[in-house]
This record gives C-alpha cells, sequence and structure tokens, in this order.
C-alpha cells in the first residue's frame, strides 16, 4: 500500500486511518517542509501500532515534523540529492507571563519527544546538542551516515534507460511490431509473402522519350511527363514508439 505526506503538513487523519487499518506493507512516500508537529505525532502513532512494515521513501525533502515521520518508519530510503532537516520546535504564542511560560514547559516536552524519535537509530552522540544548537541541514549520503535505519537510493532503473540511445528504442519497438504482424499472421492463416522476382533488363531504347511525341504535347499545351520521385511511404509511429519517445525525452 501507498500512502504520501506532501506539503505542509496539517490534518493527516485520512493516511492515519489507512496505515491504522493496514492489511499489508505500507510505502509512506515523504515530500514535505512540515508543519503541525501534533498532527505529525498522530501518523507517527500510527506508524509506530501498524502490524506491517512502513517504509519511507524521502523525495526531495523531509524537514522539521515531516522528517520526524520518516524517521519513525521501520526503513527510511533517500536519494543522494535529497535533503533532511531537523530542529526543535516553535510557535507564535501571545499571553502574560505564566501563559508564555506554558507554552516554553509545553515546547520542551514536544521537543523530548521529537528527540525520542531521532536518537533512537541515530549513530552520532552529539545529535541532541546540534539540534538545540539550530536548524541541522543533512543530504541523503549524510542522513545514510548519521541513521543505522537509512539507506541510500539507487536510481538503477533511471540510469539505465538513461543510457540507452534513441536509436535502440526505435529498433526495439519495429522489432516488436514486425514480431506481433508476423504472430497475427500466423493465427490468420495469411501464406508468406513471395519474394518478388528478379527484374528482367530491359531494352534501354524503351524509356527514351520520342522527340516527335514530345513536340506534339507541347503544342497541345499537355505538360510533360516528370521523372518519378516519389517519396516513400511515410513511417506510420506506432503508439508504443511514441510512448518510448516520450520517455526518451523525458529522461534528456
Amino acid at each position: 500500500m501507498r500512502c504520501e505526506v506532501t506539503g505542509d503538513v496539517f490534518d493527516l487523519s485520512e493516511i492515519v486511518d489507512q496505515i491504522t487499518n493496514a492489511q499489508e506493507d505500507v510505502e509512506l512516500v515523504v515530500n514535505s517542509p512540515g508543519g503541525d508537529v501534533f498532527a505529525g505525532f498522530q501518523l507517527v502513532n500510527a506508524i509506530s501500532k501498524c502490524q506491517h512494515k512502513v517504509t519511507a521513501q524521502i523525495e526531495v525533502m523531509a524537514a522539521s515534523i515531516a522528517a520526524i515521520i520518516a524517521l519513525a518508519c521501520d526503513k527510511v530510503f533517500i536519494g543522494k540529492n535529497d535533503i533532511m532537516m531537523l530542529h526543535n520546535c516553535w510557535t507564535f504564542t501571545a499571553g502574560n507571563k505564566e501563559q508564555l511560560q506554558q507554552d516554553i514547559e509545553m515546547m520542551t516536552a514536544v521537543d523530548k519527544v521529537l528527540h525520542n524519535i531521532i536518537t533512537e537509530h541515530c549513530n552520532d552522540e552529539n545529535i541532541d546538542e546540534k539540534i538545540d544548537a539550530g536548524d541541522v541541514w543533512l543530504v541523503g549520503e549524510e542522513v545514510v551516515d548519521m541513521f543505522d535505519h537509512v539507506e541510500l537510493r539507487e536510481e538503477a532503473e533511471m540510469k539505465l534507460a538513461a543510457t540507452a540511445s534513441l536509436a535502440k528504442l526505435v529498433l526495439m519497438a519495429r522489432a516488436a511490431e514486425e514480431e506481433d504482424d508476423d504472430e497475427k499472421k500466423k493465427k490468420q492463416n495469411v501464406p508468406p509473402e513471395p519474394e518478388p522476382e528478379p527484374e528482367t533488363p530491359s531494352d534501354s531504347s524503351a524509356d527514351e522519350p520520342d522527340p516527335e511525341e514530345e513536340e506534339k504535347k507541347k503544342k497541345q499545351n499537355v505538360p510533360l511527363e516528370e521523372d518519378d520521385d516519389t517519396n516513400p511511404t511515410d513511417y506510420v509511429v506506432p503508439d508504443d514508439l511514441k510512448a518510448l519517445l516520450k520517455e526518451a525525452e523525458e529522461l534528456e
């Protein structure tokens, strides 16, 4: 089952229900700058209680509470050019000194939960101090080095597709089309087309224009016949070849 946490994190109740009631392993795609920490904690709680394996796929960015959601999963995959950002929570507040003190106590408790999730799989003993000092920005390979349940995502399929030349894709599509035509003919019991007989040499004099005939055509305003330079029939691009060409253009 595939779920996505994209954009700002606010209402995640639908994804929470999906993971809570999952009947199979879950792939959770994360591409988010963060958002509401308590909405994120609800999803973290659902992940921890899920009876099946939850794997996070970080794409582009997992920052703030989105990073916590990803790190709470059983396994995490990240690309080498993707980004993770870790920090303590922050908020807007207003009120008297008692209200401000209550907000500080609340934020202190939230930070403890954030640090518990981060340090569970973290290899860096100084991560708490680094986060307390400010935002911690990491690229994919640094995330892999820091956490024991994170792996670098290999773009094997993309590399393979990118190295395939456009000419090779065209030839493969044409070959597939010819094989399909042969199979159809076999099913319809259509006999194979006979090979063309060799052409017999013709009398070269017969191909030469008759001067008297051309003179008559000029007098009658009949246009002279031109050499046959008919272009070959344009190749009709099949649908499967169009799809391959489109994929090749996207890879460039």
